[in-house]
């Protein structure tokens, strides 16, 4: 069950003391989004597999896989893809990854006779193949694609709208809420408490998912 943005702002007002008053409650969509972000860009918990349907061009944005998201999720719930960990091309009978290689490591395109990408790389928010720029991918007809991602949410505009962090780790959310509260007072041990929590949940959610997608360079570990 997925948690409301109005619930999480009640768990964090009950550590705030601040059922009754109310004092925050102008700012806290905003430290919720704020917590969101940071949780999901650093630990990849916001994961997806997504089809995308007759590609011909020798790339794929990210909007377009973003755009695929949204029509799993909700129309503008995905802010931006971070990673993409693996590329299957539909064809034949029996559908075999592509290999990924570093941009410094790819080499020359395919020859123009050939239309079956046998590489990609990721570069400027987008998925490339080595097959030539101008040349349709296979003959013409396209290729479909399954694609394993992870995203970063887009805020929540209202607070019945659901948060995409996963429940196990909403608590993190509701430790950085708590902390930006207390940051604006400027009570910076009540604060610093906060965040500590924060960043020991972030860490094990950062361990967990990343865990299943390869190593990603200045990722949490």
């Amino acid at each position: 069950m997925a948690y409301t943005a109005a619930q999480v702002i009640t768990q964090a007002q009950r550590f705030l003391i601040d059922i009754d008053d109310a004092a925050y409650s102008d700012d806290m969509l905003t430290y919720l989004n704020e917590g969101c972000r940071r949780f999901a860009s650093e630990t990849h918990c916001c994961q997806s597999y997504v089809l995308i349907s007759n590609i011909t061009d020798s790339s794929i944005p990210y909007l377009v896989i973003r755009n695929a998201i949204d029509t799993i999720i909700t129309p503008g719930s995905t802010e931006g893809i971070l990673f993409v960990s693996k590329v299957l091309p539909m064809l034949g009978d029996n559908w075999t990854p592509l290999p990924k290689a570093p941009m410094s490591e790819m080499k020359a395109f395919l020859a123009t006779d050939v239309t079956i990408p046998t590489r990609y790389f990721l570069y400027a928010e987008a998925i490339h193949f080595d097959v030539e720029e101008g040349v349709s991918m296979n003959s013409g007809a396209g290729i479909s694609f399954r694609l394993w991602c992870s995203y970063i949410p887009a805020d929540l505009t209202a607070t019945s709208d659901l948060l995409i962090i996963p429940d196990e780790w909403v608590h993190a959310i509701v430790k950085y809420m708590v902390f930006c509260c207390h940051i604006a007072d400027r009570s910076a041990a009540l604060a610093n408490g906060a965040y500590a929590e924060f960043e020991a949940i972030k860490q094990a959610a950062a361990n967990v998912y990343i865990s299943q997608i390869e190593r990603i360079p200045g990722a949490v570990q």
